[in-house]
């Protein structure tokens, strides 16, 4: 059984960090800010897709660190596998890891972020009822799941 989905669907939006930006409205300057998401955080401005498949999307970013154009992997672990997620990424992320050659891309580095109910609750602002039954679900077989095991959570 897939582990949890209540802490994202399938974004890397992650851990965040504030920036100030500045907005004009009405000719008026006022601060104003704006939540980096966690690849914003390391340099890269995601672009378009340029595929997709069951659990992942790659994107076209811009690197700021690399100041070149990246292609970015983006992986649901939620939608993913467990046996992709524990053996296969892994496997994957070594074997291109190892490859240097002109023609072929260059692993840059792996970033896993997580995210808390909280930060996609106020992301999105509203829950609709089939997502909130699932998580309300999943919640409740967690609790069952520790309180079998002798587990009191407060």
């Amino acid at each position: 059984m897939p582990g949890p989905d209540i802490r994202a669907d399938e974004n890397v939006l992650g851990e965040m960090s504030t920036e100030p930006t500045t907005a004009v409205h009405s000719g008026v300057e006022a601060k104003a800010e704006r939540k980096l998401t966690v690849l914003e955080t390391h340099g890269y401005i995601l672009g378009r897709t340029i595929g997709s498949g069951s659990y992942a999307t790659v994107k076209v970013a811009s690197s700021d660190r690399h100041n070149c154009q990246v292609a970015i992997k983006i992986i649901s672990k939620f939608q993913a596998p467990g046996d992709y997620l524990k053996k296969f990424l892994p496997r994957e992320i070594e074997v291109v890891k190892g490859l240097k050659h002109a023609n072929l891309i260059r692993f840059l580095q792996a970033i896993e972020t997580t995210h808390s109910l909280l930060d996609v609750i106020r992301k999105d602002q509203h829950i609709d009822e089939l997502r909130g039954r699932r998580w309300f679900r999943q919640l409740v077989e967690a609790v069952e799941y520790c309180h079998d095991r002798g587990v009191v959570h407060r």
